[in-house]
């Protein structure tokens, strides 16, 4: 099996194990807080990572850009409350449709700050992936809900995350990103769940748990595949999700998008996949 195969079977995972994350989120959000849910979703990740790292968790805190984690850190764990509050009002391919708008914000905030030069094609992809998004959204019209501004808001601060995790990945391991983001997740749902707790059954402690596993065995599965094969060849394999949410939506909850959102979800997933080529083409040419 090639390392390119074995990459994408990594990926085509990770987005199976993060639809299960985000089903468990949409599920608990009929009982319990989104509050409560983030502060299960990064306080068992955190223990998973425990177990894997076992002695050498001191090693892996090691870091020479501790505020740049810290950061980073926190804008994940706005970007989970946005997202899993989004997951528990909005149906999971519609959330999800409108959060894949990631790499189209990335695009544009990394000419602010990170000083990238974008092309007029890539522009052409942003604009391409904003009417999908707007296609979804529908301002105005009687369809629109508040409720679909918080995936947006997710990929707004997801996007910020994603350029500060750029920025330090020269430094810094994946590994050490990963700890202290399930650390600042703990520590910050510590100090603000107990104000919105709702005191779990077992069935509720189970489902938590599974939130934080998922979702740690889910990112661990996402770096075993940027590691394996190149970024541009697994990146639109992420993208799956948008399918399995829209499966795991009908069964589980009986939610199917309307035409509008595969429309627009077509849009975003066709920008992303255009951009992602031109960046790897320019970063090519750069490099030949």
């Amino acid at each position: 099996m090639t390392a390119t195969t074995r990459g994408l079977l990594w990926i085509i995972l990770a987005t199976i194990i993060f639809t299960g994350t985000n089903t468990i989120a949409k599920k608990l959000g009929q009982d319990y807080d989104v509050i409560q849910i983030v502060w299960a979703r990064y306080t068992f990740h955190l223990l998973f990572l425990l177990i894997m790292l076992r002695h050498h968790i001191v090693g892996v805190l090691k870091t020479n850009h501790l505020k740049l984690q810290l950061g980073r850190s926190t804008l994940l764990l706005v970007s989970s409350g946005f997202y899993f509050t989004g997951f528990t009002l909005l149906p999971l391919a519609e959330s999800a449709a409108i959060i894949n708008a990631t790499p189209i914000l990335v695009t544009i905030l990394s000419v602010p700050l990170l000083g990238e030069r974008v092309g007029k094609q890539r522009w052409i992809g942003v604009a391409a992936g904003f009417c999908g998004a707007l296609i979804i959204i529908r301002p105005g019209m009687d369809s629109f809900s508040p409720a679909m501004l918080l995936p947006l808001c997710a990929a707004l601060t997801y996007s910020l995350y994603q350029i500060a995790t750029r920025n330090v990945s020269h430094a810094d391991a994946p590994i050490t990103s990963i700890t202290y983001t399930a650390i600042v997740g703990l520590i910050i749902g510590s100090i603000i769940a107990p104000f919105f707790w709702t005191p779990p059954d077992l069935f509720g402690w189970i489902m938590m748990a599974g939130i934080g596993l998922t979702g740690g065995v889910g990112h661990y599965a996402m770096i075993r595949a940027y590691a394996i094969a190149e970024a541009s060849v697994v990146s639109p394999f992420t993208y799956a999700v948008l399918l399995w949410m829209i499966i795991v939506g009908y069964y589980m909850f009986d939610d199917l998008p309307d035409i509008w959102t595969f429309i627009g979800a077509s849009f975003i997933v066709g920008s992303g996949l255009y951009i992602g080529r031109r960046a790897a083409r320019n970063k090519q040419t750069i490099t030949e």
